[in-house]
């Protein structure tokens, strides 16, 4: 009779395998690397095709319900929860949009029930980060129109819309080609007026990436990006904020661009400001990021 310890084969099981396998690892004498035994290795073989084959179950279950028009409300909300808690394993994300569950995510979107339809664009963020399959089928399924609409829904809506779109463009030409085919920049920067200091860091934080890109970087400056971004900045530097740190960052990055332009009271306000940030004391080493976003946009002001 084995004296193994015995495993659940759950998650947690193989965890519990993980850890209790690996101890030795970090002991402080050289490693001495020994195959796993036949039976460990079954073990955990058996172990990783039973979690896939539960989570698979699962999916088939949530796609069930959400495709069932008569659904409760409730029960769709727990079935995208399900969902939620495995596609940020690439493997299973895709296997969800091969099993036609992502059809049912899409068709969320519309979804009377608020919940339910931030839920969907959180669901498909997740799936789409940095994961090419899933942005490729999101954007051929024109899903980018629908996550910008939700960008003039109420905040939470709102952020959950962003998140989306924001893993839609992370490194995916195709996202972000049907962006500006649908007026993402325009509704974008529409954020900027909101009043929510929580939107205007997220928003800010995106311009800037998209900004690294030469293209989308001019494409903002055109859409009058640089005007939407001063109205963002207080007169004088008052201590850190997030909101500013990251509207300089937007503004540094569009700074890189040969379009760059501003009229003489949007310069007048960035000398003010910028000055009051680079003749603190220390400034440079307290809020490096600051310091240097704001030293960068000094550069191209007349």
């Amino acid at each position: 009779m084995s004296t193994e310890k015995s495993y659940r084969t759950d998650l947690k099981g193989i965890l519990r395998f993980l850890l209790d396998h690996t101890q030795s690892e970090d002991a402080k004498h050289e490693s001495s690397f020994k195959e796993m035994d036949s039976e460990k290795k079954q073990f955990l073989e058996s172990a990783l095709n039973c979690m896939t084959t539960d989570v698979m179950k699962e999916f088939e279950k949530a796609i069930s319900i959400l495709e069932n028009q008569n659904s409760e409300v409730a029960d769709k909300v727990a079935a995208l929860n399900i969902v939620r808690e495995s596609v940020d394993d690439i493997d299973f994300a895709n296997s969800f949009v091969k099993a036609g569950g992502s059809v049912y995510l899409i068709h969320s979107l519309s979804h009377s029930d608020s919940e339910i339809k931030c839920l969907a664009a959180y669901v498909i963020a997740e799936m789409s980060q940095n994961n090419p399959f899933c942005q490729q089928y999101f954007v051929d399924a024109k899903t980018m129109p629908k996550l910008i609409k939700f960008l003039n829904e109420p905040q939470e809506i709102a952020k959950s819309g962003l998140h989306a779109i924001s893993s839609l463009l992370q490194n995916f030409e195709p996202g972000q080609k049907e962006f500006l085919d649908a007026n993402g920049i325009d509704m974008l920067l529409a954020c900027l007026n909101t009043n929510n200091s929580r939107m205007t860091i997220r928003v800010c934080f995106l311009i800037a990436k998209l900004a690294e890109i030469g293209d989308l970087r001019d494409e903002f400056i055109e859409k009058m990006a640089i005007a939407q971004l001063v109205k963002c900045l207080p007169n004088n530097f008052a201590g850190y904020d997030n909101s500013l740190e990251t509207t300089l960052y937007a503004l540094s990055e569009l700074s890189k661009s040969t379009k760059w332009n501003v009229d003489e009271s949007e310069a007048d306000k960035l000398k003010t400001l910028i000055s009051s940030i680079t003749g603190k004391s220390d400034i440079e080493k307290e809020h490096e990021e600051i310091y240097l976003y704001a030293c960068t946009i000094r550069q191209r002001l007349p």
